[in-house]
């Protein structure tokens, strides 16, 4: 298995085989955090397999390995496995690359159940809640840290919609787009957003936060709507429905 979590996030990488039972090898991959995507290498060659994640070795495993299938050995035995209920594994694509070969267009392959693997968050999320002839459009990024950043929009103390999920990447540039729909009456309004599911372990890259990047009513920008939430709780700016 390329990688397995477990409670926690605590990712590794295993080499299974059959006696008499499941019986296994297991690598850890120190420094790997969960709630990003990263990038997952197996090099399989005679009597070795490498974990690699990022570029950086992160485990070698020699007993108990088979000849791989260009070696006259096992095939489509290579997986990627989720062993926690409670947490999930998005694939972005793989490839397969024969040892010295030029590696093939990166696929999205079957799950072995007939399911599929499910596909990455947008970069740019579009999403609309609430109902009515008025729209004001927020801005939303995230810095992801064991799961994406989750948050409710009010209007005038009033929640609109549901919990949502944040996908775009502050670091990155990115912005999800969240039209909040309503009938608000002429004059000043107040929206508010409040971060639900804070999460920090001690450094910058462990570390989820929330962040309105900026809004737009009915076409027109919101001045001093951007905000940074670093911890759980909630940030508000006011907006202004003029008399049409």
């Amino acid at each position: 298995d390329l990688v397995e979590m477990l409670p926690g996030g605590l990712q590794y990488g295993t080499v299974h085989w059959d006696d008499d039972g499941d019986s296994y090898t297991a690598r850890m991959f120190d420094g790997v955090s969960s709630g990003q995507f990263h990038d997952y290498t197996v090099v399989w060659e005679p009597g070795r397999i490498t974990f690699i994640v990022d570029g950086a070795e992160k485990g070698v495993v020699t007993n108990n390995v088979p000849a791989d299938y260009d070696n006259g050995g096992m095939n489509n035995v290579i997986g990627v496995m989720n062993i926690n209920d409670s947490t999930s594994l998005t694939v972005r694509s793989v490839q397969y690359q024969p040892l010295g070969g030029d590696a093939p267009a990166p696929s999205q392959p079957a799950l072995s159940d007939g399911g599929s693997f499910s596909a990455p968050p947008s970069a740019d999320a579009s999403t609309t809640i609430g109902f009515g002839p008025d729209t004001l459009t927020l801005r939303i990024s995230q810095d992801s840290y064991r799961g994406d950043a989750q948050y409710v929009v009010l209007v005038d103390g009033t929640q609109i919609g549901g919990t949502q999920t944040a996908q775009a990447s502050h670091g990155g540039g990115q912005s999800d787009s969240v039209m909040v729909k309503g009938d608000w009456s002429q004059g000043n309004h107040t929206a508010s957003v409040s971060f639900l599911n804070d999460a920090y372990d001690g450094t910058s890259s462990t570390d989820r936060n929330l962040y309105v990047d900026g809004a737009v009513y009915n076409d027109a920008d919101v001045g001093g709507a951007a905000r940074s939430l670093f911890s759980a709780g909630t940030t508000s700016f006011g907006f202004f429905d003029p008399l049409v």
